[in-house]
């Protein structure tokens, strides 16, 4: 995902986003937003990225790359 990426931390209930060299930056979601998540899913035409929950709830979220920009930042998320 833009060179970045993304590990689903079951244990902690987050998304956690890591540069390319594996180097922590950030949660992109978290216990706001999904409770037990199993399964995700990054579609990047869309840039959507869908997070599987135990009790059966898809969370959707955006996926906003700034790095297009001249400023390189990591990507960020965006509701649906």
């Amino acid at each position: 995902m833009f060179g970045y990426v993304l590990v689903l931390d079951r244990n902690n209930d987050r998304v956690v986003l890591l540069s390319p060299c594996l180097a922590y930056i950030r949660d992109l979601l978290g216990r706001s937003t999904i409770r037990q998540p199993r399964r995700m899913c990054f579609e990047p035409s869309t840039g959507r990225l869908y997070v599987g929950c135990l009790d059966g709830r898809v969370a959707v979220c955006r996926v906003i790359n700034p790095a297009t920009s001249s400023t390189h930042l990591p990507p960020t998320v965006a509701a649906l």
